[in-house]
Parts: C-alpha cells; sequence; structure tokens
C-alpha cells in the first residue's frame, strides 16, 4: 500500500482499490461523476497515445490550472511542463502505464509558491489490462498564491 500523507490523495487511492477487481483495473465509466465530488478540481484525466508514447489531457483540473497557469484541456502532458521536473514527471507517468500500478510522489520545492505537493497517478483501462487513460490527483500542501497574493485552492476546499 503506498503511504500517502494527504487524507483527500489517500482516500482518492482508496476509492481507486476499491473498484479494482481480481487484478483487473477500472475504467474511466467506473468513476461516476457524484462519487468523484471530494476530489473535483484536484483531477485530472489523460488519455495514454502510443507509438509513440505520449499522454494528452482530456480534463486539466483547476487546482493543476491553478499551479500552471494555463488550461492545458486537449494539450499534451509535456507542454506545461517546467524543465527542471519534465524527466521525473515523464518518468512517472510511463511507470503506470508500464507496471499498471499507482505511483505516488511528494515533491518539496521552496522556490515554487506550493513549497509542497502531493501528486498520485491511477491508471485505468477500459478492457481492464491495458492502461489507456491516468487519472491523476493533485493536492498542495501549502497554499498556492495567486498573483494578487491571496490565497486559493487549498487541501482543506
Amino acid at each position: 500500500m503506498l503511504s500517502i500523507q494527504h487524507e483527500e490523495l489517500a482516500a482518492l487511492h482508496r476509492f481507486w482499490l476499491a473498484l479494482s477487481k481480481d487484478g483487473r483495473l477500472p475504467a474511466r465509466h467506473d468513476f461516476l461523476a457524484e462519487h468523484l465530488a471530494p476530489w473535483i478540481g484536484h483531477i485530472s484525466l489523460l488519455e495514454v497515445e502510443r507509438d509513440p508514447l505520449r499522454f494528452r489531457f482530456l480534463v486539466h483540473g483547476g487546482h493543476f490550472t491553478l499551479l500552471t497557469g494555463s488550461n492545458l484541456t486537449g494539450r499534451y502532458l509535456e507542454d506545461g511542463l517546467s524543465t527542471r521536473y519534465r524527466d521525473i514527471v515523464l518518468d512517472s507517468y510511463r511507470e503506470v502505464v508500464e507496471t499498471r500500478q499507482a505511483v505516488h510522489q511528494h515533491y518539496t520545492d521552496d522556490t515554487q509558491p506550493w513549497r509542497e505537493l502531493d501528486r498520485l497517478l491511477l491508471p485505468l483501462a477500459d478492457d481492464g489490462v491495458t492502461v489507456d487513460r491516468v487519472m491523476v490527483g493533485l493536492y498542495t500542501l501549502v497554499d498556492p498564491p495567486s498573483k494578487g497574493g491571496s490565497r486559493l485552492l487549498s487541501s482543506r476546499n
């Protein structure tokens, strides 16, 4: 079991585990909108493309948009990554596809407004086997400030 310190992210992981039956991955259609309500804004959904392996945002959650400064819906993952984190982030997505396992990462970076960030990548498969989407939960452990200096979405909202 993953060691996830953020309560809401740990709950999302438990929900995903409950939908993973008999070694099969849950499919996108297993997640009804009303079931995802506790995590709305903190979830993104990416489509897995192959040859070459790439990830395209189907949904870019509001919290993600606040952190990146733009809505990446319809764009590729690498379009929204800083060079500083590009390889680490892309490697984690590749790991999810290759292992078919959830991946949790915790980042600490005092140079960023968010300071600490928890991210959970969850593989989804319409056929239960081949990862075709990745659901991502993301929470900052310190509120990201807006350009005007006010506090925005937090892990407590």
